[in-house]
């Protein structure tokens, strides 16, 4: 089974050679220590456990799930976060929520009342994030969005694709 992976929000990672395939939870752990360096604080670790995370879902040889990739978009929300770029930050949060609705941001990472919960919950009243784009699957393939088998793309946000 082949895999293609793109995640639009970290371009840069696309371009590096996979020294070994990588597994759903190195992406995981990684995605766990960009939430511990978030509420540390930590921005050089968010960035870098962000950086790691996507290097891992370009080198998974799995199929991404959708509560994966809604992982994704919240670290990507978190970094986004940091840089004061609420639009982005709505945009992923939004993602996430219609892939995982019923998460909620553990208080250890954001207590109640914190930015980034208000944001969390802003995200709800959005409709869709960009426009919607069909993708047509290979001959006799498939194409996953964000872990959804047959999903359009949307613009205006990172994105899984796994074909």
């Amino acid at each position: 089974m082949s895999f293609m992976m793109t995640l639009l929000a970290v371009a840069p990672v696309m371009a590096e050679e996979c020294a070994q395939a990588s597994t759903l939870m190195d992406f995981q752990h990684a995605a766990a220590l960009g939430e511990l360096a978030f509420a540390g604080m930590d921005i050089d670790g968010l960035v870098a456990a962000r950086d790691q995370a996507a290097h891992h879902l370009v080198c998974v040889q799995e199929p991404v799930t959708p509560t994966v990739a809604a992982a994704f978009h919240r670290l990507i929300a978190m970094v986004a976060f940091t840089e004061q770029d609420r639009e982005r930050v709505l945009g992923e949060f939004h993602a996430a929520r219609r892939l995982e609705p019923i998460y909620q941001i553990p208080e250890e990472v954001a207590p109640a009342g914190h930015p980034l919960i208000k944001l969390y919950e802003e995200s709800l009243t959005l409709s869709e994030v960009g426009a919607l784009q069909p993708i047509n699957p290979p001959l006799n393939g498939w194409v996953t969005v964000d872990g959804v088998r047959g999903a359009p793309v949307p613009s205006g946000i990172s994105t899984i694709l796994q074909a």
